[in-house]
């Protein structure tokens, strides 16, 4: 991809419960119900269903593959990267009542690399991004495996950027089931986790204090696999898994690991208490016949009327069969 900035691209969305689709500058922006074949259906687990949006982005060049949420506390921006070395901007709208009913003016960016050069080839397939509280972004890749920490930058991950020494295991993982999952601590810490191979439910996972290391494990329910994290306001933990099966397709959870749990998982991988173990609780389960894709991107912000909402994003995997999905729920923990 070239290191230009792509053109602007403006495509709005229609307000979520309004059932309608608008097609702006090529692009089409369709909300959708929780569940296609009963519309009425607005809760999934513990969560409420606000609305989404299907994104049709096929004539904007690099749009798509979308891995990893970032959205500024104000909601108004949201930063993606893509497996294809791409870095997706976007503006978004919501209305009085919290409900996202536009996004808008998307950038398609050259992803750079370690270097500052465009990520390309085996090295440009970013999985997830997250932002530390001094303003610098980290980025996790796989296939050829590293974790990049961006310099400070007030839009997105700029290059060149470090890359920190890799924690213990990291040359274990397979090619295609690294570091899938990121989240910044308001301390300043990073958590990291690995997707993993099909099968397990013990998954690598690592605490990084800005010079070192810390190991740990996430416990899931095999077949799903973590994707994406996010830290809450008390310290808790989300966690967003995907499975897969041919015949079954896509399915997602979202699982709460207590801010307690958390706190002693870092204190066992620093070996002050016995533990280091992530293990939460299932939240809700996103499954046919409720929408379901390849979701990897996750996001958690105060809901204005009290509660937490999130906001899940789709990897289209460019495939025409697939969609680019951003959700809203909303949590009353």
């Amino acid at each position: 991809m070239p290191c230009r900035t792509r053109p602007i691209f403006r495509f709005a969305a229609i307000a979520l419960l309004s059932g309608c689709s608008l097609m702006v500058a090529g692009i089409r922006s369709e909300p959708i119900p929780l569940d296609p074949d009963r519309p009425g259906v607005t809760r999934a687990g513990e969560l409420d269903f606000v609305g989404a949006l299907a994104l049709d982005a096929s004539q904007v060049p690099g749009f798509g593959g979308l891995s990893g949420l970032w959205m500024s506390p104000d909601r108004s921006r949201m930063v993606a990267v893509t497996d294809r070395g791409g870095l997706v901007g976007a503006e978004l709208r919501h209305d009085g009542h919290g409900r996202l009913i536009e996004v808008r003016d998307v950038r398609v960016r050259a992803l750079p690399d370690a270097d500052g050069r465009p990520a390309n080839g085996s090295r440009a397939d970013a999985e997830d991004l997250a932002r530390l509280p001094d303003g610098r972004w980290v980025v996790s890749f796989e296939r050829r495996h590293r974790i990049q920490v961006h310099a400070r930058n007030a839009d997105r991950p700029d290059g060149p950027a470090t890359v920190p020494p890799a924690p213990r295991g990291f040359g274990a993982m397979d090619g295609n089931s690294g570091v899938e999952a990121l989240a910044a601590f308001p301390d300043g810490r990073l958590l990291a986790i690995e997707e993993g191979p099909a099968g397990r439910a013990l998954h690598q996972a690592w605490i990084w204090d800005g010079e070192e290391w810390a190991a740990l494990s996430y416990l899931t329910r095999s077949p799903f696999r973590p994707t994406a994290a996010a830290i809450l306001p008390d310290g808790g933990l989300l966690v967003l898994e995907r499975r897969f099966g041919v015949i079954s397709g896509f399915g997602s959870r979202i699982v709460h690991v207590p801010a307690a749990t958390v706190a002693a998982a870092a204190a066992g991988a620093q070996g002050a208490a016995p533990g280091g173990l992530l293990e939460g609780r299932e939240l809700a389960r996103i499954e046919p016949p409720l929408i379901s894709d390849n979701f990897e991107g996750i996001a958690v912000l105060p809901a204005a009327g009290g509660g937490l909402d999130i906001y899940l994003l789709s990897d289209d995997n460019f495939m025409p069969f697939q969609r680019t999905i951003l959700a809203q729920f909303r949590w009353q923990p």
